[in-house]
């Protein structure tokens, strides 16, 4: 992406994570900037994990 943001100014950015392992995420996102010799970066952290569950039968009931 690319934009013009004036003095003083902000901008959002929106990070959607949807991780599919159990970790953790850590990402560097450079923005660059003119006029700057190095870029800004962004640094965006998550942790991912998985819900699981089970069910068991243990026993046999003769239910009328």
């Amino acid at each position: 992406m690319q934009g013009v943001i004036p003095a003083q100014g902000d901008a959002k950015v929106e990070v959607i994570f949807a991780p599919k392992v159990s970790q953790e995420f850590n990402y560097n996102i450079n923005c660059e900037v003119m006029r700057r010799n190095r870029p800004i970066c962004i640094n965006v952290k998550g942790i991912g994990y998985v819900l699981s569950h089970s069910v068991y039968l243990t026993g046999r009931t003769n239910a009328i």
